[in-house]
Order: structure tokens, then sequence, then C-alpha cells
């Protein structure tokens, strides 16, 4: 989904499965870079004409995988670089430190108000106004 189509509350959520959706698709990156390494490998014991066949047709499936993968991580890592720029754009920096401190290094609610030396409420209060800030600079 492009990130521009994204309501504030998507953007969010996204930001909170961003680092392990990112690590899961670096993992499945490798595994498919080591199986294409493989099958290369495989092909240098000079097999049939039918068995070169199959390999490139095994190669091609690989990079077409490959090609999805990178695709949808490009897809996620313009949805974090939108959600950044947004909470940069944000005037109060009060605010853009409880955003990027929530949504962006996805610290707990505890950690963020030990971090701006604010009470619990104050930072629920700066997170709101932040929300609402985002809200209506995403309607300019």
């Amino acid at each position: 989904m492009k990130p521009e189509k994204m309501s504030i509350d998507e953007l969010l959520k996204c930001s909170r499965w961003f680092e392990p959706q990112m690590e899961a698709k670096l993992i499945q990156f490798d595994r498919l870079r080591e199986l294409e390494q493989c099958v290369l490998d495989m092909g240098c014991l000079e097999c049939s004409e039918e068995t070169d066949i199959a390999q490139d047709k095994v190669l091609e499936k690989l990079g077409e995988m490959s090609e999805h993968l990178f695709d949808s991580m490009r897809e996620l890592l313009d949805i974090w670089i939108h959600l950044t720029e947004m909470i940069d754009h944000l005037e109060d920096p009060k605010q853009r430190t409880v955003m990027t401190l929530r949504y962006l290094l996805d610290e707990d609610w505890n950690t963020v108000s030990d971090c701006m030396g604010c009470s619990d409420a104050e930072v629920h209060e700066l997170h709101e106004k932040a929300f609402a800030k985002l809200k209506e600079n995403r309607k300019k």
C-alpha cells in the first residue's frame, strides 16, 4: 500500500512492526540467495540438457521471488520514510520527541516518560496533540 493513501492510524501501526518485518524479509532474501547458489553449483555437475532447462526454470522462479521480496521491502521502507518525514515536520519539539520515541524507536510509554522527564499524563497529552497535528497536516 502507498503511504500517501494510508491513514495516520495505519502508518503508526506499521511502525510498530517495521523492524521485525524487515528482519524477516532480509532472512528470506538471504535464503533465496543461498538456494540460487545451490542451484548454480548443481549446474556445474554437467548433467543433461533437460536438467539445464529445469535449472533455468528454478533460477527464473527464484529471481521472481527475490524481486517480489525486494519490492515488499521497498514498500515497507517507503512507509517508514513517509512516517519519519511527517514526524519531522511537527513544529513542537516535544511532540516530535514523543512520536519519535514511541513509533520510530518503539519505546514503551514508561520509557518515553522517563526520557522526556515528564509524567505519563503529560506524555499522553503531547501524544494526543501530536496525533491531531499529524492528521491536520495530512489533510493539507
